[in-house]
């Protein structure tokens, strides 16, 4: 179930989350895992891939244990190797 957060606000820099390059990826991963109607959730969430409580409900918690985008290239492999989104998958990613 996709878990609604609360309003992401700003960033500790005053930052918008919106404005942030990772807002996306952190927005699609979670729609890829919980909305049905999403064009690759059969590979996600139908899959059994989910996301770590701490990224659903928070941004700022997903871009701390993320941090810089090159984790990118290592996505998918952890995701369908592991079936969750969280911290180790961003160690490992990175």
């Amino acid at each position: 179930m996709l878990v609604r957060p609360k309003h992401p606000g700003s960033g500790p820099n005053g930052e918008l989350a919106t404005r942030h390059p990772l807002h996306c990826t952190w927005r699609s991963m979670r729609h890829r895992c919980y909305y049905e109607k999403h064009k690759s959730y059969r590979y996600y969430g139908g899959a059994g891939i989910t996301v770590c409580s701490r990224w659903q409900l928070s941004f700022w918690a997903f871009v701390e244990d993320v941090g810089p985008r090159p984790f990118l290239a290592a996505r998918a492999k952890y995701a369908a190797a592991t079936k969750v989104y969280d911290e180790a998958f961003a160690k490992e990613a990175a």
